[in-house]
């Protein structure tokens, strides 16, 4: 009965440790694979020269060829607004002054007509149209005074009302404002172009069609336009720093009425000059205490527009008598061949209008007078 029983609990379990374990039929072990080597850097490229033989030569770009693209073209120097405040303004002001008796004197600048120079500097032109107008513009308002009244109808058109100026004044000042800004045009940009601008003068009244018929700043300016160029001609480099000196000159003239024969025997020329400061100076002021170079150079100037006045009377079918005159020292100068030499080149019936005087006579120049008549008396009608 002893034999048939089963092995103990412990003994189950003692023989479990010695049991083969049964290996399973593959276990896959996961290997670590070797990292991955960098990317080798891309092969430099070759510089194929054109004269190997099947190698094709790279293509080349001429820089000298290129150029940048042009710059967009500027903002007007005044927008829509600005311009219709300025113009409303200065078109109050005329109907102001046009219901009174004075003359109402207005001056007309037109800058930048600049063709040549436009074409000169091509492309770059358009980044330098806006400094050419501020330029303009800051010269117009150095020279005004405070009454007088500046607007613009565009970029390059200014109308100017000059409220306290005669005809003549305001073309001095108007052909100083026209040679300054040539002047300063052509310091900043080095091209010595003959048309920087122009500059027209004259009395509005005349040019109103209806009484109390308003003119539009457009029309006042289209309408100065039709008058007399008044802008100086260019002087040379050389002659630049006395012309600064010397200033604009013009003349007015004083008649003189003959009461025997009730008509006017004489104009009476006198000399108006606009000096660099805009100061105008009238008659024997208008010489003041300037040196020998500039008082010849006044009396050049007077005499070649009292010329000119006669000539287009003249020309006209009139005839006046033009009293111009003529400092001593002027006449006993070296230069004053230019003088003689101007009025010889003058036919016989100019001269028969022109009488000169003498002027600025001084004790020490009283011996010297016949030399001075000697010179000129030939070719005017009368000392």
């Amino acid at each position: 009965m002893a034999e048939n029983r089963k092995p103990g609990l412990f003994k189950r379990l003692t023989e479990a440790l010695f049991e083969e374990v049964q290996q399973p039929e593959e276990i896959v072990v996961a290997q670590e694979l070797p990292p991955e080597p960098e990317p080798e850097p891309p092969p430099k490229p070759v510089d194929r020269r054109p004269d190997i033989v099947g190698d094709v030569p790279r293509p080349t770009v001429d820089t000298a060829q290129m150029r940048p693209a042009p710059p967009p073209p500027p903002e007007t120097l005044h927008s829509p607004a600005e311009l219709a405040v300025a113009t409303a303004d200065f078109q109050d002001r005329v109907n102001k002054v046009l219901a009174g008796d004075a003359p109402v004197i207005a001056g007309r600048m037109q800058f930048l007509q600049l063709d040549d120079v436009k074409a000169h500097f091509g492309d770059k032109w358009a980044e330098m149209a806006k400094k050419a107008y501020t330029i303009a513009e800051q010269v117009i308002n150095n020279r005004l005074s405070p009454t007088d009244v500046c607007a613009p109808y565009d970029d390059e058109n200014y109308i100017i009302l000059f409220a306290e100026l005669t005809e003549e004044q305001a073309r001095l000042k108007a052909g100083a404002i026209a040679r300054e800004v040539r002047e300063k045009l052509l310091g900043e940009f080095g091209i010595d172009d003959r048309n920087w601008g122009k500059a027209f003068v004259g009395d509005i009244k005349p040019m109103v069609g209806k009484p109390g018929e308003t003119l539009t700043i457009a029309e006042i300016g289209k309408k100065l336009g039709e008058t007399e160029d008044v802008t100086p001609p260019p002087v040379s480099g050389a002659d630049a720093e006395l012309q600064r000196r010397v200033g604009e000159v013009g003349i007015v003239y004083r008649p003189t009425w003959y009461s025997s024969k009730k008509v006017i025997s004489i104009f009476d020329t006198r000399a108006i000059r606009l000096d660099r400061l805009n100061r105008l100076w009238m008659g024997a002021h208008a010489y003041g205490k300037v040196d020998p170079a500039v008082a010849f150079e006044i009396d050049r100037l007077v005499l070649q527009r009292a010329i000119r006045d006669i000539r287009k009377v003249a020309a006209a079918n009139g005839r006046a008598v033009v009293q111009v005159p003529i400092h001593l020292q002027s006449l006993l100068a070296h230069s004053r061949d230019q003088l003689v030499d101007f009025l010889r080149m003058q036919p016989p019936e100019i001269r028969q209008l022109l009488v000169i005087e003498l002027a600025g006579l001084s004790p020490s120049q009283l011996a010297h007078i016949w030399e001075a008549v000697t010179a000129i008396q030939p070719f005017c009608r009368a000392m």
